[in-house]
């Protein structure tokens, strides 16, 4: 078991390193490299726990249960940095560390001054599943602050994968759906120490070791996969423009049913672009989209169409969602589908496969443009080519 916690604590502070030199999007690198430091440091004490290696520090017991206070603050943190512009940390970030900020003083203050020996002795009453009511209470309270930081995550992130489809043509590492889902395996974690707190709340059997075991294997793997995915993340915003959308509410992140969407009349009613106006840069797009085929550049985004065509990026949002009810996304990948399927029954491009054709023609992966083409065309391609044939 040692073993598990010296890998931990070596990818931990490896992955931190590689964050910090990581070029683009530095605050949000920063704070994933705080939170493996952190998650790092609680490791250590573990390790020194199962070791009872704690018994020649016991001054240093009790330090890791600040740190479950400071998790989910971080990966919102990360979330919120990830998903916009934001280049520096502000005062009202720091918010978000209250509640680490008053665990710690009150620790500190009854008990972090008590003697080493009764550090040690408390320490083996919770092995024994002797839990204090106080205890017991802070560790309600941080389940209560990770499902509130969970929830507040996911609404980050469901707003993110909203706006990208106004702004990007290609969503590959966009979506961050990998955040997404270690974020509610977060929810699950805590979860089960809710559980594991009825248990002890009502003196039952509830397997210290083997729970532990888990936890601190859990804690290993979540090291792994955020390290991972946070360094494979690449900057998503790289212009000043960006759009703002209708934010998703709270309850569909709940799952509960969703009202009735507004109609987009109602959306764009305060929007001061005439109708006169949205006509004329609907047909200069469409024109332009004819002539110049923007969409054969698979990274091509609404700021850069804009720029081209000289219109402001929010309005030319605001005219493509008018005109034919679609987001930037669907827009560009529909004009994307109509050059395939020339392309497949044209004799000149016979030569290439359905990907090569696909690739040429502004996709740039087979999963995305497979799950497009179905999508826009109900049928897969090469049902379409059989079909065609």
């Amino acid at each position: 078991m040692e073993i598990l916690f010296v890998i931990g604590i070596a990818q931990a502070i490896f992955f931190s390193y590689l964050l910090l030199i990581k070029k683009g999007n530095k605050p949000a690198n920063r704070l994933l490299a705080f939170l493996l430091v952190s998650i790092s440091f609680s490791l250590l004490l573990q390790y020194l726990y199962v070791t009872n290696h704690i018994e020649q520090a016991p001054h240093l017991i009790g330090l890791d249960s600040t740190f479950p206070f400071i998790y989910a603050p971080l990966i919102f943190l990360y979330a919120k940095f990830v998903t916009s512009q934001k280049s520096t940390f502000k005062i009202t970030d720091s918010i978000h560390l209250i509640p680490f900020t008053v665990f710690l003083v009150y620790i500190f203050l009854s008990f972090y001054l008590k003697s080493g020996s009764y550090k040690y002795e408390y320490l083996q009453n919770l092995f024994k599943g002797n839990v204090p009511l106080d205890l017991t209470i802070v560790n309600y309270l941080k389940i209560i602050q990770a499902v509130i930081y969970v929830i507040l995550t996911l609404k980050v992130i469901i707003t993110h994968q909203n706006r990208i489809k106004h702004i990007f043509s290609n969503l590959e590492k966009k979506t961050l759906t990998w955040l997404k889902i270690l974020t509610i395996s977060i929810a699950g974690v805590y979860f089960i120490q809710f559980i594991v707190l009825l248990l002890i709340s009502f003196k039952l059997d509830w397997h210290f070791q083997e729970i532990s075991l888990l936890a601190n294997v859990s804690e290993v793997l979540f090291v792994y996969i955020l390290a991972f995915f946070g360094i494979m993340q690449p900057q998503i915003y790289k212009t000043n423009d960006q759009i703002s959308t209708n934010k998703v509410d709270i309850k569909s992140i709940l799952n509960k049913p969703e009202e009735k969407s507004i109609t987009i009349k109602q959306k764009y009613a305060g929007s001061p672009l005439s109708t006169k106006a949205s006509k004329e840069m609907f047909l200069k797009l469409k024109a332009f989209m004819e002539k110049e085929k923007p969409y054969l550049e698979s990274q091509i985004t609404i700021h850069q169409i804009a720029e081209k065509i000289g219109v402001n990026t929010k309005y030319l949002s605001q005219v493509i969602n008018e005109h034919v009810d679609l987001n930037f996304f669907n827009f560009i990948n529909q004009y994307r589908i109509e050059e395939v399927k020339q392309k497949l029954t044209n004799e000149k491009y016979s030569h290439l496969s359905i990907l090569g054709i696909a690739l040429d023609c502004g996709f740039n992966s087979k999963s995305s443009f497979n799950s497009v083409f179905k999508k826009l065309t109900g049928q897969t391609p090469s049902s379409y080519v059989s079909c065609t044939s």
